[in-house]
């Protein structure tokens, strides 16, 4: 690879294609556009749209009915996003709490996602699931101004992910072959901008509280009220309603995964007025939280990173993992409170390396080992000049005469033992 590969050569020609390629080259993302996103509400509305009005029977039924009652189906989207959608998206952790969920809304139910099929799902469910609209758009603007303090920050992240239709989780791409790497300057980069959006949140929000005639009484009091904590952290959506923040280059990628602490801490340093801590003791600590994916020593980078990458953004494996098996809510572990459950990026690579190694084993799972097809195949290539009688008469003998171990397949052959 020549020196000077630049990050938009590893977007444009490595990583996006690997994410839009159709499976199993790549993770059937589909490959949108700024415009393409309400920045303000920080959303994909067209997929949103879509997966109500046709992403499953239950959301086209609901979407029929719901839809008497506007003009347009924009209106009606409209409503849904002010009535049911927006406020879950303020009072939730990030989308995969939502996404899991059904919404009511204008005496319907809806869906926002369809679960990967499981044992014993009905036929139709992967074509259901082949109906969910994962969109990686590349170079978003995020923008925000903050009216009280005149503060404006403005990041245009490399990569942003949504599912259908909700903001999922942001990356930075970085190259080593221009000096820089995700461990590096990747983890920086991210760690100064969400030190530097929390702070502008923070500050906006303690100018309205006094505007308000209230004294603030810190983001941890409990004076402060649950909505206030929300709103703040809406406010930078990017960086404290993402499932996960990654800095990726060619051959690495760490994960910034838990950023429910920052805030707190932020506050604690402005009330303080210790601006050390913001500028750099707080960034610090921020470049530190992020975790590093497990290494692949019998692998070669470029396969192990695709690896990596599909156990976060690979449909099944990833996203609905994701919404259905990780961020669960538990009690904390050195608190009162709860936390959300989030694996590690080993822990992650191994349970996708497991089941792909599952996947294997029991591909064919309803064919016998010694099956007829497979025994005149055999004699086909050892006794190309065979008579048929000859060959129909070995065929018969040798289906009449096998034992278990050589018929049936490994899954079979394991329940038959666990029962002895």
């Amino acid at each position: 690879m020549a020196v000077g590969f630049k990050e938009s050569d590893f977007q444009n020609s490595l990583f996006i294609p690997y994410l839009t390629a159709s499976a199993p080259a790549g993770l059937d993302w589909i490959l949108g556009k700024p415009a393409e996103v309400d920045v303000q509400r920080w959303l994909a509305p067209g997929d949103l749209l879509a997966f109500l009005r046709e992403g499953n029977p239950l959301n086209q039924a609901a979407f029929a009915r719901a839809r008497r009652a506007f003009d347009s189906d924009s209106a009606l989207l409209e409503a849904f996003l002010v009535e049911a959608l927006l406020p879950k998206i303020e009072a939730k952790p990030n989308a995969a709490f939502i996404l899991r969920e059904s919404l009511g809304f204008a005496g319907q139910t809806f869906v926002l996602w369809n679960e990967a099929p499981r044992a014993g799902a009905a036929s139709h469910a992967p074509a259901l699931f082949g109906n969910n609209r994962l969109r990686v758009v590349p170079e978003m603007t995020f923008e925000r101004f903050f009216t009280r303090t005149r503060k404006k920050i403005k990041r245009r992240p490399d990569v942003v992910f949504f599912v259908n239709g909700l903001y999922l989780s942001y990356g930075e791409l970085k190259t080593a072959q221009t000096g820089q790497t995700a461990a590096g300057h990747g983890r920086r980069k991210i760690a100064h901008d969400v030190v530097e959006a929390a702070t502008a949140a923070l500050r906006e929000a303690r100018e309205c509280y006094a505007l308000e005639g209230g004294v603030w009484p810190g983001f941890r009091h409990s004076d402060l009220s649950e909505k206030y904590r929300w709103e703040i952290r809406q406010a930078v959506c990017l960086y404290f309603k993402a499932v996960h923040i990654s800095a990726v280059d060619m051959g690495e990628m760490r994960v910034l995964a838990d950023l429910d602490w920052l805030l707190p801490e932020v506050d604690d340093s402005l009330k303080a007025n210790d601006s050390q801590a913001v500028v750099e003791a707080l960034p610090q600590r921020v470049v530190d939280a992020f975790q590093r994916t497990a290494e692949m020593r019998e692998k070669p980078p470029y396969q192990a990173l695709a690896e990596h990458l599909a156990s976060f953004f690979a449909p099944a494996d990833g996203v609905d993992r994701e919404i259905y098996f990780f961020n669960q809510t538990r009690p904390s572990r050195t608190t009162t409170g709860t936390e959300v459950l989030r694996p590690r990026p080993a822990q992650r690579a191994m349970l996708f390396q497991a089941v792909a190694r599952v996947r294997e084993l029991y591909a064919d799972e309803s064919r016998s080992k010694i099956n007829e097809p497979g025994i005149r195949a055999a004699l086909a290539q050892s006794l190309p000049g065979l008579d048929a009688e000859k060959a129909n008469e070995i065929v018969r003998k040798t289906l009449l005469h096998r034992n278990g171990q050589e018929s049936h397949s490994i899954l079979l052959q394991g329940a038959a033992g666990l029962g002895k």
